[in-house]
């Protein structure tokens, strides 16, 4: 049994009284230290396996009082000093005997001992699994890169218990792979910090780590044998008076087995509290165990797959974000007069969103602005305008009431009407001849005859040409265009019709603007079109209210709106806000050929008259006022698009609610 417990760590207490030398004089034959003990702070300051007891240590404590102090430590006494001892020891058994007993109770310790380490770790790897579990919720929840490394950090810290830790991000995009050198920590010495990028080689510990993705544990790096392909940069503990000691770096495996990156962490503690001198290190400082390396492995696992969500997360993001500035690019191409509109509404809505804290409504400030919504609401408003690429071309291109073959059929009818005209008088003419009664006077007749026709085309012509204008139809327009109802021409084939069709009669009666209702009722359309369309994107959850929001930023509170003339109930909180900033940009634009850009004084004032009649929220216009939103877009650059059209007028989808 003797060889079993040596080379453990195993020390003797004996007392000095000389009833117990016949125990003194066995022990002594053990190879164990042997300590001699005279009182209770003795015992408690050499923490010994073993104390064997007499009357004099007795004298300075009770046997309660020593097991108080002992640590694990047997108590060992003759029954005639004491009947409290865990192992009984007779002072006059043969030296054997003693030898045997004093063994079985540095067993006893040994069994002790394990059991509290065995329990120790326990209650370490529990601690770390919980550990672990919570850190491994926050990691998913973090939705900011740079937070998530610098939670990667402080968890790093936490478990292990170590003074310094740097991460690096293994970057594969460059020809040469590089190591991003992407933040540190250090509790004993503060420091500037750059990010730093380098060649990925297996020179440095880190690069080697990357390299090979094997993890490297040393107990002083000062003490690194040289058959290490790597060495250890004492640069920066000269520079900081710094001394690194315990290290161990390892490998950020994502869950394709991909190294991501490397954790290197410095310093081993006892005590996070603690602080590393070159002086204190021996005290303060400790190696990394199994369990904690266990666990350090297990937090660069979970850093590398949240890390490697939040990357996909991001270029998911970036990606969808590219689409919908396609989409953008895709809507405004179409009627290029407006460009830059969707995105100066989607910062107006997000602005006038921002500022819903300090309304006067109760429920619009209890409204939740958060960033999920936020960005929802961007979104919405930089589609919102999308279903105008269901509108027809010549419609949103419409710049006067017919459209331009219309208008050239009606020019070639007079035309034709004018050379049949031209004609007839001819024949007439000829046939006067040919009877001999071609006198002047009937001659004039038949020319004047023609003339007047002739003239009375050109006035038809001039009609049309007013009346096709944008503008309000003049009286005599409308006479004109009475008469021209019941006047017939010449087709193709050779029939008469009417000058005008009902159709280009409907068009050139409009009181004002260039569509005709069905036409108007088509660039009202395009909000059904947004809605159809981005109904049928999967979006998450946090989005998924952006086809509702766009679909009704045309809706008025008092259901005088379209499409479906919602009221104020049925209408989005983001849907009324669009709405606001919607028609403020279509006020106030600069940038639409056809029509002057309005001071922002009178786009309030009719902002402020709309929601008097009930059409717009109230306090949303009052707040868009006072809180100066409209300088949400004040100095900023948009995307200008050229137009690919030979009009440069354009029926924008945003603009028909003042063209009535």
């Amino acid at each position: 049994m003797t060889e079993l417990l040596t080379g453990q760590d195993i020390r003797i207490a004996i007392g000095a009284d000389p009833s117990i030398d016949v125990i003194r004089a066995a022990v002594q034959t053990l190879p164990f230290p042997i300590i001699t003990c005279k009182s209770l702070e003795d015992v408690s300051r050499s923490q010994p396996a073993v104390i064997v007891l007499d009357e004099t240590m007795l004298s300075s404590g009770s046997v309660q009082d020593y097991r108080s102090v002992a640590n694990g430590g047997v108590l060992m006494a003759s029954p005639e000093m004491s009947l409290e001892a865990e192992l009984p020891i007779p002072i006059n058994n043969n030296q054997e005997t003693i030898i045997r007993l004093v063994n079985i109770a540095c067993e006893l310790f040994i069994n002790r001992r394990s059991a509290a380490e065995a329990k120790l770790i326990a209650r370490t790897v529990e601690s770390d699994l919980t550990k672990l579990t919570e850190i491994s919720v926050a990691l998913s929840a973090e939705r900011d890169t740079n937070k998530l490394l610098t939670r990667i950090l402080d968890a790093a810290q936490n478990i292990s218990m170590c003074d310094a830790v740097s991460l690096f991000l293994l970057d594969r995009e460059p020809d040469v792979p590089e190591l991003v050198f992407k933040m540190t920590r250090n509790d004993s010495v503060e420091t500037t910090f750059y990010e730093q990028r380098f060649p990925v080689d297996k020179k440095s510990i880190s690069g080697f780590v990357a390299v090979t993705g094997e993890a490297v544990h040393c107990e002083d790096v000062y003490l690194m044998g040289p058959e290490q392909p790597f060495r250890f940069n004492p640069a920066f503990d000269n520079e900081a008076g710094y001394r690194t000691r315990s290290l161990y770096c390892v490998p950020m495996r994502d869950n394709r087995d991909n190294v991501v990156g490397v954790l290197q962490f410095i310093n081993r503690k006892y005590d996070r509290k603690e602080i590393v001198t070159p002086e204190t290190i021996d005290s303060v400082v400790r190696d990394f165990d199994e369990q904690s390396r266990k666990s350090l492995l297990a937090l660069a696992s979970l850093s590398a797959v949240a890390l490697q969500t939040r990357t996909l997360v991001d270029s998911i993001n970036n990606l969808f974000e590219n689409f919908v500035r396609a989409s953008v690019t895709a809507i405004e191409q179409r009627d290029p007069t407006t460009s830059g509109h969707s995105f100066r509404v989607a910062d107006l809505s997000v602005a006038l969103a921002k500022a819903l804290p300090q309304a006067r409504r109760s429920d619009l400030v209890r409204f939740e602005v958060t960033d999920a919504r936020l960005r929802e609401l961007r979104y919405a408003s930089l589609l919102h305008d999308f279903g105008k690429v269901g509108v027809r071309e010549h419609v949103l291109v419409k710049a006067k009431k017919l459209t331009e073959t219309d208008f050239n059929e009606l020019r070639y009818r007079l035309a034709l009407t004018r050379q049949r005209l031209r004609a007839d008088a001819a024949e007439k003419i000829i046939s006067l001849q040919s009877a001999g009664h071609a006198d002047s006077a009937k001659v004039m007749e038949i020319r004047s005859g023609f003339e007047l026709e002739s003239e009375r085309l050109d006035r038809f012509l001039e009609i049309i040409t007013e009346s096709n204008q944008p503008s309000v139809l003049a009286s005599e327009c409308k006479t004109g265009l009475a008469e021209m109802s019941s006047y017939l021409c010449d087709s193709d084939s050779g029939n008469l019709i009417p000058l005008l069709s009902d159709q280009q009669l409907n068009a050139l009666t409009i009181p004002k603007g260039s569509l005709t209702a069905e036409e108007r009722l088509e660039i009202e359309g395009h909000v059904k079109h947004t809605y159809d369309f981005l109904k049928l994107i999967p979006w998450t959850e946090d989005l998924a209210g952006i086809p509702d929001i766009a679909g009704k930023h045309h809706e008025k509170i008092d259901g005088s709106g379209y499409p479906d003339g919602l009221s104020a109930a049925d209408i989005p909180v983001q849907s009324r806000i669009m709405t606001i900033c919607d028609i403020y940009d279509a006020l106030t634009a600069s940038d639409r050929p056809y029509k002057a850009a309005m001071p922002e004084e009178i786009a309030f004032r009719i902002l402020r008259e709309d929601a008097h009649k009930g059409a717009l929220d109230p306090d949303l216009v009052e707040l868009f006022i006072g809180a100066d939103v409209f300088r949400a877009v004040q100095g900023k650059e948009y995307p200008k698009i050229q137009s690919v059209h030979a009009s440069n007028f354009f029926n924008s989808v945003c603009d028909p609610d003042h063209h009535h």
